[in-house]
């Protein structure tokens, strides 16, 4: 049964998505957390911002300390597309002195609905480097300093219907990324290098709980990678 309009209406209100995303759920805890900022007038020494890599990351048990104030606006399941919706919100207005932002490993999962071929993997990354252009664009605007991190390998049996398409994808989406990185002038963060198994195109099962997310290990292993890219980069990273 088609929907009336009224009915779209009070599912798509200002702010939310016009279909089902996860940014929407944790939109009133973001919107509470960003306006005491905001209201106290404090200013995050970074924003790391993206999916549920980024969302079960604690960064204030790897990265932190007591004269550090890092914000986390990391929500599962989310896309680039998301993502640039909710950049505004979730990090210009907050103005931090620097953003890590992570994200593009879920807008593989467009290939099921594509053929296998490798005119459908270029017009997946099309779309995750063209969103993740927009994002450096309005972090220059803000003049707030942008890095962006590379899309870690997987390593998923139980998820056999994208594992070897989103596998074959992601080396070639994360040189395309570092290539627009290249050219913007921003850090280009290679966590892809030191994750990925060696003579493979799958993530080290010791940095893994699950063939997705990393364990304490594989957060381990990233906090490396990021600290020494970024060292010197914020105040994070002196």
């Amino acid at each position: 049964m088609e929907m009336e309009e009224s009915d779209l209406k009070q599912l798509t209100k200002p702010g939310m998505f016009s279909k089902f995303a996860a940014a929407d759920i944790e939109r009133a805890n973001f919107d509470k957390r960003n306006e005491e900022l905001l209201y106290l007038g404090v200013k995050p020494d970074a924003v790391f911002i993206g999916d549920s890599i980024t969302q079960f990351w604690d960064m204030p048990l790897y990265l932190g300390g007591d004269e550090k104030l890092i914000v986390n606006r990391g929500i599962g399941g989310d896309i680039t597309e998301n993502v640039l919706k909710r950049f505004e919100a979730d990090v210009l207005q907050l103005e931090p002195r620097a953003c890590i932002c992570m994200a593009g490993i879920n807008d593989a999962h467009e290939l099921l609905a594509l053929p296998d071929t490798e005119e459908s993997n270029r017009l997946v990354i099309g779309h995750t480097i063209a969103n993740l252009g927009q994002i450096i664009k309005l972090a220059k605007a803000k003049r707030i300093p942008l890095a962006l991190c590379s899309i870690t390998p997987s390593n998923c049996p139980a998820d056999a219907a994208l594992e070897d398409r989103r596998n074959r994808m992601v080396p070639e989406l994360n040189r395309e990324l570092k290539t627009l990185c290249d050219e913007e002038k921003i850090p280009y963060v290679d966590y892809y290098s030191a994750m990925v198994m060696q003579g493979t195109l799958k993530m080290n099962a010791d940095y893994t709980r699950d063939g997705i997310h990393p364990n304490a290990n594989g957060y381990t292993a990233m906090t490396k990678v990021l600290s020494s890219k970024l060292k010197g980069w914020c105040k994070l990273f002196t």
